[in-house]
């Protein structure tokens, strides 16, 4: 006589091995974002393959080889969900281990599956259409159907136990609500993660093109008043020259914008190359000497080594440098400094770039780098998205330390070129 708790432990442990590779599969492959790949159809046929032979590694056999597992549950949602692509590889495998252990079953084992392959893919469409609530209902009921035709042979077996078949069906029902529940739940959260991205992606672009769109029109608008007043009023030479300087100087903040938004359009790194950071920086520091003086600030360097090398693109690797120094000088009000210095540890080279300006409050520091936001007065954040994607693009990393009223400092690491 087989146990009863015996039964049930087995049937349990088939359950487990039905739900087991649905979190699996949302571990490893939906939340690396692969759901829409070629290989996603393998992936899932695969799971419903290995439910299914794990389930009927660990049977509840009886003496005369009858065995009895939770198989159908994979079988009847991968034809539910995945049709006859899937069903075929499920029917086909059950086929093979099911010969492989024998049994006097067998004969009708092939009959139930048979039957699930040929009539359950014909419900897929229909099945799609409906709500959770009936598909659960639908998927509950074939399996009750289909194991109840399994176990029409067992009542004539003698040592038969009087609640083997109450336990069998209704952990077979309960199997399949359950399961359903489960698919279903991560079906919608597929769902709701594309369409939170698609919001994402949408909200980003028209922010952006909000703030290209302001930030343009502002010295178009002044521009466009200057060549009125030309125009209308005959003013003197020198106060011509002086209103056109103000129009050029618009128009070069203008072209100034565009040119950062279309980096930030562009790849980051197109034509990789080596780089000395020390070299880099002596070159950033000779290009924004004459600016910090035109606004009484002071640079100092302190380089521990002469050289350092990394991989990435020239020129955008010195325009990121360049905006960061930019940005420590003009937080800076009055008389000021930037120190700029470099170190390095086993496998990374470190730039500091810190200065004595008003500082950030943590809230800005963590929405430096997204559009729409700049602590500067005509800033439109581009400037510091651009520096964030090309460090992202050379492997690096930042990190930024802020005091009201003291300072700001900007610690970018970089993995050395191995190559070198």
């Amino acid at each position: 006589m087989y146990q009863l708790n015996g039964v049930t432990k087995e049937l349990l442990l088939n359950l487990f091995f039905i739900i087991f590779p649905l979190f699996l599969y949302q571990m490893f492959w939906v939340d690396k974002d692969r759901i829409y790949s070629k290989s996603n159809f393998r992936v899932a046929t695969l799971m419903g393959v290995l439910s299914i032979l794990l389930c009927m590694s660990f049977p509840i056999t009886f003496s005369s080889g009858f065995h009895f597992d939770l198989r159908q549950i994979p079988f009847i949602l991968g034809s539910l969900y995945g049709g006859y692509r899937v069903a075929i590889w499920q029917y086909l495998s059950i086929l093979l281990f099911r010969y492989l252990l024998g049994g006097d079953e067998i004969y009708v084992n092939v009959l139930v599956i048979s039957l699930i392959l040929l009539l359950v893919p014909l419900l897929k469409s229909k099945y799609s259409g409906m709500t959770m609530r009936g598909r659960a209902f639908i998927s509950m009921g074939l399996v009750l159907i289909s194991g109840t035709l399994t176990m029409l042979p067992i009542f004539m077996l003698p040592d038969t136990p009087d609640f083997f078949s109450m336990q069998f069906i209704g952990i077979q029902v309960f199997g399949m609500w359950l399961a359903t529940y489960l698919v279903e739940t991560l079906r919608n959260n597929i769902k709701m993660r594309d369409e939170i991205i698609k919001a994402e992606k949408t909200s980003l672009i028209s922010q952006l093109s909000a703030s290209i769109s302001h930030e343009v029109k502002n010295p178009l608008t002044a521009v466009r008043g200057l060549i009125q007043i030309l125009d209308e009023f005959d003013f003197p030479e020198e106060k011509k020259k002086e209103l056109s300087k103000v129009a050029m100087s618009e128009l070069d903040r203008a072209l100034m914008i565009l040119s950062d938004y279309l980096s930030l359009s562009k790849d980051p790194i197109e034509n990789k190359e080596t780089l000395d950071i020390v070299d880099e920086l002596k070159y950033v520091i000779d290009v924004m000497t004459p600016y910090a003086n035109m606004q009484s600030v002071e640079i100092h360097m302190n380089f521990q080594a002469n050289s350092y090398y990394v991989s990435g693109e020239r020129q955008k690797f010195r325009q990121c440098l360049i905006n960061i120094v930019k940005n420590g000088i003009e937080a800076i009000s009055g008389k000021g400094e930037v120190r700029i210095s470099t170190f390095h540890s086993e496998n990374q080279a470190f730039i500091r770039v810190s200065d004595t300006g008003c500082g950030m409050t943590l809230e800005q520091i963590q929405r430096l780098g997204t559009p729409y936001y700049s602590t500067k007065e005509k800033g439109t954040g581009i400037g510091m998205m651009v520096v964030y994607n090309i460090i992202n693009s050379m492997n690096g990393q930042i990190e930024i330390r802020s005091e009201k009223e003291k300072g700001t400092c900007f610690s970018i690491s970089f993995p050395l070129d191995k190559n070198i």
